[in-house]
């Protein structure tokens, strides 16, 4: 493994980490994820891969600068402004 991944900080922040990679590339990139995930590392991840998000432990959903969507908190997320 690279040196980069022996210091990997306590929380990291992927944008769009799998965009323009294969399906095959973007898999092994979000395997890494779930692996430092099991060490308790926190991942935030952006993404409009759909099928991406439903595989993660939680799902914000941001339209238009407002906060739509929560599956991680009872009964869903109202309305929140950003």
């Amino acid at each position: 493994m690279p040196a980069l991944w022996l210091t990997i900080p306590p929380i990291l922040v992927a944008d769009e980490p799998t965009g323009n990679l294969d399906s095959r590339a973007a898999a092994a990139v979000f395997d890494i994820f779930l692996q430092l995930s099991a060490q308790g590392k926190t991942i935030i991840m952006v993404t409009h891969d759909r099928n991406l998000a439903q595989r993660t432990g939680r799902v914000l959903e941001i339209a238009d600068g407002v906060l739509v969507g929560d599956n991680g908190l009872p009964g869903g997320a109202a309305s929140t402004p950003l």
